[in-house]
């Protein structure tokens, strides 16, 4: 595998990622600012047209369950005010330019089955293999939460004591904030490949609450709630 290929499979993952951060499941329509875009630290998005060219390769790999158009705006030139002319003018608008991509999937409920076929003829999995390295991952904010770049998870700038394993797991959580995290979403971020068929849905009942007691230290309550023996969601708006 070139590295050219390294980076679509690594920039292919990462759309993964906003896309389920992004999508409305009712509409089936993600819109991927570019602003949005941008704030992906130290990840291997590239230009524009790097992330064009990946949607193109996603939704001829998906056989049409993914689809995408770019979005453009106009951008408006303002107007001096004239005083002796107080009344408003109509605005002027200048050349429309590139603001993001609109995205459509067929079935949001099916979305890591559609991206492991699309990654299948790579060899690889949606999840990326477990190995000695520190796993890449970007920077989320949450309020004052900050899962950041060395490892570590910050609240208002202080170090969250967790060990590694719950650091992962906080940033599952922080990555779906407000959605569903499934035991198999978890099983399959923290527990190696080997030992997931034979750890019990109630080992990952303790790791989330395990996570949670450092969590609500800091928030002051619960921030974690449980979905009838599912999943989890991480909603720290959310009043107890």
């Amino acid at each position: 595998m070139t590295a050219g290929d390294e980076t679509e499979i690594q920039r292919t993952r990462l759309i993964l990622g906003l896309l389920k951060q992004h999508l409305n499941e009712e509409s089936r329509v993600a819109f991927l600012s570019l602003d949005t875009l941008r704030k992906v630290k130290d990840a291997p998005l590239g230009s524009t047209t790097a992330i064009e060219k990946t949607l193109e390769w996603i939704v001829d790999a998906s056989n049409g369950e993914i689809t995408f158009d770019v979005v453009e705006t106009p951008t408006m030139w303002q107007r001096e005010v004239d005083t002796a002319h107080p009344d408003p003018e109509p605005p002027v608008f200048g050349p429309l330019v590139k603001s993001g991509f609109r995205v459509w999937v067929s079935n949001p409920k099916k979305i890591d089955e559609y991206f492991n076929a699309i990654l299948k003829e790579k060899n690889l999995s949606v999840k990326k293999p477990r190995s000695k390295k520190k796993p890449f991952f970007s920077e989320i904010v949450i309020g004052k939460l900050h899962a950041c770049a060395d490892g570590l998870i910050r609240f208002g700038g202080n170090v969250v004591d967790m060990r590694p394993q719950l650091a992962t797991l906080c940033w599952l959580f922080m990555e779906h904030e407000g959605a569903l995290v499934t035991i198999d979403d978890i099983k399959e971020r923290i527990i190696e490949a080997s030992k997931r068929a034979g750890t019990s849905n109630t080992t990952i009942a303790k790791y989330v609450s395990e996570l949670h007691r450092p969590l609500q230290d800091v928030y002051g309550g619960e921030v974690i709630f449980n979905e009838k023996d599912i999943g989890w969601r991480f909603e720290p708006e959310r009043t107890a």
